[in-house]
């Protein structure tokens, strides 16, 4: 990695992200703002590496974390954001655990998927085993947040992996269509599945946070990268609750969210679409 580029070179002041942190403390905390904390992101406007080099290659995505927060703190001095990188080793890390192998189109900034389902039927789930907390890809993106973290000393947080969801991570197990299908018509066999992928997720989100030296140099228990609060720091991931019903979801998808806002605090939740699912959760809104 280029020598240069180091915490101490960029000259981050940590009186400055503390009264940061303390603003989005007294947010959640529903306290009186002079404003509501503005997030603006630099990106390098000449990357010197691809994502998918960056995927493998733990020192080249360091240094590309690194120019971000550079360029962010000088560049927008009077913003809001906590500075933070994110280890990435694509979103299908827990299926590669439970054997999934990935696949590379030909866009090199493209990320990875899941080359073929490695379970034929959901019903497979009931003879399944949970892999350990560093089976697949898992090793090398918890060995990520260690050197993100260590790398960040203490100024610069990190989040924790891509790990996606329950529901996600059963779709590149068994497919999407196969997953739709069995929360029909093999409901307890699904339900089986999400338990197993569940188990395993608490599991790596234990060993990452360990890597990390502890929640307080966390963003989150999930992806992203923005800071949040001591004691809310639960994040979960759910593309899948963007297509399906709020009965749906109730079964298949907010036990095991829960899960995580129990044990670290609700939280946040991602979705790559709307949010049907949550609507009757939406505070009303003045017209």
């Amino acid at each position: 990695m280029n020598e240069r580029m180091s915490v101490k070179d960029i000259a981050l002041d940590r009186d400055e992200i503390e009264r940061r942190k303390q603003l989005v403390r007294d947010l959640w905390a529903g306290k009186p703002l002079e404003h509501v904390p503005v997030y603006i992101t630099v990106e390098d406007p000449k990357p010197k590496y691809t994502i998918r080099e960056q995927f493998h290659d733990a020192d080249k995505q360091l240094e590309a974390a690194l120019t971000v927060v550079d360029l962010t703190w000088r560049l927008v001095p009077e913003g809001d954001l906590v500075p933070a990188m994110r280890p990435d080793v694509g979103c299908s890390c827990l299926a590669t655990a439970f054997g999934a192998e990935l696949f590379w189109g030909d866009d090199p900034n493209q990320t990875c998927g899941v080359k073929t389902p490695p379970l034929g039927d959901v019903a497979e789930a009931f003879d399944l085993a949970v892999p350990p907390p560093d089976a697949g890809q898992l090793a090398e993106g918890t060995d990520r947040v260690r050197r993100f973290a260590e790398a960040g000393e203490g100024l610069v947080g990190v989040s924790l992996l891509d790990m996606a969801g329950g529901l996600n991570v059963a779709c590149d197990l068994v497919s999407g269509d196969k997953l739709y299908l069995a929360m029909h018509q093999e409901p307890d066999a699904l339900l089986c599945l999400l338990e197993k992928i569940q188990e395993l997720f608490l599991a790596a989100i234990e060993r990452q946070i360990e890597a990390a030296g502890g929640q307080q140099f966390i963003t989150t228990t999930d992806f992203p990268d923005y800071w949040f609060p001591e004691g809310r720091k639960g994040h979960v991931s759910d593309d899948i609750s963007a297509n399906i019903s709020p009965a749906m979801y109730e079964r298949f998808s907010r036990p095991f969210h829960d899960m995580v806002f129990r044990r670290y605090g609700g939280g946040g939740l991602h979705n790559c679409g709307p949010n049907p699912c949550l609507a009757s959760r939406w505070p009303p809104t003045s017209s």
